[in-house]
């Protein structure tokens, strides 16, 4: 259904910015549909998939057909990219390591060595530190959902209240 949608868009598109790269965030259905869009409608672009948690553990385990399209969408896809290792080592047992050759891992987090504060910034967070000395300033940035460790976070910080940490912001 995602390629019948979107092939009139994707095609007029491509007729007036012909782009190399379909670059899918998910496997199924997102790369699984860009497949389709290659192999029917653009041979000379490359799908490339980035793996998060969603399409490689949970969707295979929907029901056979789901299983299947992701395993599929992995086999078809020109490159595949995980966030994980372990959504790379199930990636490879759902395929029987038919898509190893094609796999990269990139973690999904920050490189400090490239990016860092400038002076201005620095000199910003110094400022916000020593205004609130006295707290303990703690943010969560994620998906409020249970496999983000919201879980586990919120008795944590009840137990650094419980030591005496009470200035917690």
């Amino acid at each position: 259904w995602m390629y019948r949608v979107i092939r009139p868009l994707i095609k007029r598109i491509y007729q007036e910015w012909p782009f190399e790269i379909i670059h899918a965030h998910t496997t199924y259905p997102c790369g699984y549909a860009a497949n389709l869009l290659r192999d029917r409608d653009l041979p000379a672009v490359k799908v490339i998939h980035t793996i998060h948690r969603t399409c490689i553990i949970d969707a295979p385990n929907y029901n056979q057909q789901c299983y299947e399209k992701v395993r599929t969408a992995l086999e078809r896809a020109d490159k595949d990219v995980f966030v994980s290792l372990e959504g790379r080592n199930l990636a490879l047992k759902y395929t029987e390591g038919r898509c190893q050759a094609k796999s990269e891992y990139i973690t999904n987090g920050v490189n400090t060595e490239k990016f860092q504060l400038d002076e201005n910034e620095r000199r910003e967070v110094e400022s916000l530190k020593s205004k609130h000395e006295k707290t303990w300033n703690l943010v969560f940035v994620g998906y409020l959902n249970e496999r983000k460790g919201i879980k586990e976070l919120l008795p944590a910080i009840a137990n650094l209240a419980a030591k005496g940490k009470r200035n917690l912001q």
